[in-house]
């Protein structure tokens, strides 16, 4: 066993389910008490692996690939349902001293906001997806291994961070974990602090410790909790109160004070941030997603001194959360003049999407669920026209306002939904595009009521930006 069994790792990751199988096996073996990470290692994973001395997921892969190659022999569909192991979307951030059940909450919570099923999502824990005999020998360096995680969340372009406990997460207060929330928010370079089954096995591919090149930015960054801790924090973030106690916490977060199991760790990491980005800028950029996690559900809220003060703390206003929102119905029939106008600013027929079922008032014009979006979606969504507006006079906020949620419906689609002429109006102001559809090509025009149409109209008579001849109609439409 060398160092080159590490120079280079698997891109391979486990499903929820097995996670579940490794907690369930090392609590038998434990006597039924709760294992930290460390201790599903070394009752798990280390005595299933002693014979090949290799990672987990390297044994799987190989049983698995057996497993293949039997069926296509027997002529026989393998359904991936039934595959453990498979190429990983998704970067685990965890603490090996904390309860490895908090670690597979935290995975049941990430499908459940993404809404996927348990076999459907591979996860890359370091556990199962490092060679654990290799590393217990292994004289390489922490800077590999920050180069190679780097990488890792880099390519898979998504972490879940496992925030527990809810109230003050141990991760936060970890070295390795903070540095993969800076790898995470820089695209994957942690150095410069810059979302069928059967025919064969998904591509083999690996993760070396040589720095990448240019990163690739929009690494997704979820925090993960188990279903209690889940329920605790949602309460918790709805009263002032609390959503004040956790702000509290994550605007203290602070690389300096983070420790770590290895003190050339610590060291190799606090090298990387003195030598790029600093600790000042990069404790604010973490401490500003985190806050903005926060500000989402205070936007939802419509708490404004809630909103107010996440901004004056440095929240930041464009970070993208996962929020569950009721069904969106309409605030009243809507009509066709409104939609015809949008439809010419588009040069397209206004979407036969909007019929007579569209305009049924008790007609859910966006259904009930998990919406993925950033403050201002989520407080157009909920009808908080006071929020919204105050979140409109952040310059980020006003250059991504036309940002889509995870359904292809933006902010204005929400306030002409409602009938929201303030909201309607605010946005507009701020640049909101009149000719973009969402997900089934309604434009957002086309979702209003008719008793908007000539007050809107007004407004897009006045909007310099439209063509001469869109706006002469909408002035004729709004006399």
């Amino acid at each position: 066993m060398t160092d080159a069994d590490l120079a280079a790792v698997p891109r391979l990751g486990v499903t929820l389910t097995y996670a579940t199988k490794a907690l369930t096996a090392a609590r038998e073996k434990l006597g039924g008490r709760e294992p930290k990470t460390f201790e599903v290692l070394q009752q798990f994973v280390l005595p299933l692996t002693a014979e090949r001395r290799c990672s987990l997921v390297e044994q799987l892969w190989a049983q698995f690939d057996a497993r293949i190659k039997a069926a296509d022999a027997a002529k026989k569909k393998l359904e991936k349902k039934a595959n453990p192991v498979g190429e990983a979307s998704v970067f685990v951030s965890h603490s090996w001293g904390s309860p490895f059940a908090s670690l597979v909450g935290a995975l049941e919570d990430y499908l459940k906001s993404h809404q996927q099923p348990a076999y459907a999502v591979y996860f890359w824990v370091d556990c199962f997806s490092i060679n654990q005999h290799a590393a217990a020998v292994s004289t390489l360096d922490s800077a590999h291994w920050s180069r190679l995680f780097g990488e890792a969340i880099r390519s898979m372009g998504a972490v879940c961070l496992v925030a527990t406990p809810w109230e003050s997460p141990t991760a936060l207060g970890r070295c390795w974990c903070l540095f993969e929330l800076m790898s995470a928010l820089s695209g994957g370079d942690g150095g410069d602090g810059g979302d069928g089954g059967g025919a064969s096995p998904p591509p083999r591919r690996m993760l070396t410790n040589t720095p990448g090149g240019g990163a690739a930015h929009g690494v997704e960054l979820t925090l993960g909790m188990p279903a209690r801790e889940r329920a605790a924090f949602r309460s918790a973030v709805e009263s002032p109160g609390g959503l004040q106690r956790i702000a509290d916490v994550y605007a203290a977060v602070d690389m300096q004070q983070a420790s770590a199991s290895v003190e050339a760790d610590r060291q190799m990491i606090f090298g990387l941030v003195s030598s790029g980005v600093g600790f000042d800028a990069l404790n604010a950029k973490i401490r500003g997603h985190l806050l903005g996690k926060l500000l989402s559900h205070a936007a939802a809220g419509g708490v404004d001194e809630a909103v107010a003060s996440l901004l004056d703390r440095g929240a930041s206003a464009v970070v993208r959360s996962h929020l569950v929102h009721p069904p969106l119905r309409p605030g009243g029939a809507q009509g066709a003049r409104s939609a015809g106008l949008a439809a010419k600013a588009a040069g397209a027929r206004p979407a036969p999407s909007v019929g007579a079922a569209a305009r049924k008032p008790t007609h859910a014009v966006y259904p009930e669920g998990d919406t993925c979006a950033d403050a201002l979606s989520h407080a157009a969504r909920a009808g908080r026209t006071s929020v919204a507006t105050l979140l409109l006079r952040q310059p980020a906020v006003r250059t991504g306002v036309d940002i889509a949620d995870g359904h292809g419906a933006r902010p204005l689609h929400f306030a002409c939904a409602r009938g929201d002429l303030a909201l309607v109006g605010a946005l507009l102001d701020a640049g909101a595009s009149i000719a973009v559809g969402d997900a089934q090509g309604r434009l957002p025009l086309a979702l209003l009521p008719p008793s908007c149409d000539a007050p809107v109209a007004q407004l897009l008579a006045t909007l310099d930006r439209l063509p001469e001849a869109v706006r002469a109609e909408a002035a004729k439409a709004a006399a």
